[in-house]
Formats: structure tokens, sequence, C-alpha cells
């Protein structure tokens, strides 16, 4: 299985962090879920996996001077 991680949109009042996740031929698997609906204009994320398990780390804007860190799990059976 393959994970995804995009933004939609271009910016952040109208975008939207979301994770797919595809097949060994690239398929897609199930629908995107959306992670954040308030993602950064640049938000960092990090991606990791081990089997059937998987995280996404993400950076969210708040502010001139302030972020938050975000994680979330995938299920990826």
């Amino acid at each position: 299985r393959w994970p995804l991680v995009y933004v939609v949109g271009t910016d952040r009042d109208s975008g939207a962090l979301r994770a797919q996740l595809f097949d060994a031929e690239l398929a897609p698997l199930g629908r995107p879920q959306t992670l954040s609906d308030s993602p950064s204009s640049t938000p960092s994320v990090a991606i990791w996996t081990q089997g059937k398990r998987a995280a996404v780390m993400f950076t969210r804007d708040r502010g001139r001077e302030r972020g938050e860190l975000w994680a979330t799990a995938l299920d990826c059976e």
C-alpha cells in the first residue's frame, strides 16, 4: 500500500490537507480522508509507515508567530 498526502485548494480558508491510500497497482483504496480543513499555506508533512500501520504528522498555521503540530493514524487494512 502507498499513502499519498496532498493539499487541495489555494489558501488556508478554502484548502484541505488530504490523504489517499493506494494498492500495489496504484489503484485508490477507498475515498480520500481529510486530515485538516485548515492547513497552513505551506504545511510541513511527514509520513511514517510500518507494515499495515501509517501515521501522518503535519503543521497547522495559527497566526503570525504560532503553529501547531498535528498527527493522525491511517488504517491501511
